[in-house]
């Protein structure tokens, strides 16, 4: 089509250069610049069409592509020594699964472990906040006939209390002088700010047990 359109413009051109009455130049021209404008729009269409041609293919796919959604997995157990922490997730056929549908990520504070496509389903195991450091490189992921086992590489020998870092509740609480108080004072502080930022219902409940309490220590000064 290109072609047929070059040759219309090559044609026009020649008559142009021979026409000799003005109203006949006009149209010309006027033909000349809608043949150009056509010839634009053509080779405009011919580069997108190349352009999808020479996309990756791996690209149209990954667009094509829906968002994934996972179901979180909060069931696991875990085991250590003085090198590794093995946390299992049971999962009844897993083994049977491709194993390229299952996939894992260590970093030094947080494992990602990834399922696709597993009983009609996704599924995702998030451990963020571990309570100590691992070495991602070193840390591994098997699959058994019905579980997964994450090793988690230690750095040290350390024994682990927990396999997730839990911060503790009273830390930051009150200002300064909080610091040298003790663990009941701490607990009150927790239920001030609980009652301060709580809804009706939470509010009742902390003062029916203030209240509660108050009573006891009055019966108890009384005898």
């Amino acid at each position: 089509m290109s072609e047929e359109i070059t040759k219309d413009l090559e044609e026009l051109e020649k008559l142009l250069e021979i026409s000799q009455r003005d109203n006949v130049k006009k149209i010309l021209l006027g033909g000349i610049e809608l043949t150009k404008k056509k010839m634009t729009e053509e080779n405009k269409t011919i580069e997108e069409e190349k352009k999808k041609e020479t996309k990756p293919i791996e690209t149209i796919e990954l667009e094509k592509k829906p968002k994934l959604r996972f179901v979180n997995i909060t069931s696991y157990s875990y085991t250590q020594d003085t090198s590794a922490v093995t946390v299992y997730v049971k999962l009844p056929g897993i083994g049977k699964l491709n194993k390229k549908n299952i996939t894992s990520e260590f970093k030094s504070n947080r494992v990602l472990l990834l399922i696709v496509d597993f009983n009609g389903k996704n599924h995702k195991l998030a451990l963020p906040n571990l309570s100590k450091p691992i070495d991602g490189n070193g840390s591994s992921l098997k699959i058994k006939r019905n579980r997964i086992e994450l090793i988690l590489k230690k750095t040290s020998k350390e024994h682990w209390q927990q396999l997730r870092f839990k911060k503790n509740p009273y830390k930051n609480l009150g200002d300064e002088k909080d610091k040298d108080e003790d663990p009941q004072a701490g607990m009150m502080n927790l239920m001030k700010k609980m009652y301060q930022e709580g809804d009706d219902e939470t509010k009742r409940m902390i003062a029916e047990s203030w209240t509660k309490s108050r009573e006891e220590k009055m019966k108890e000064g009384l005898n």
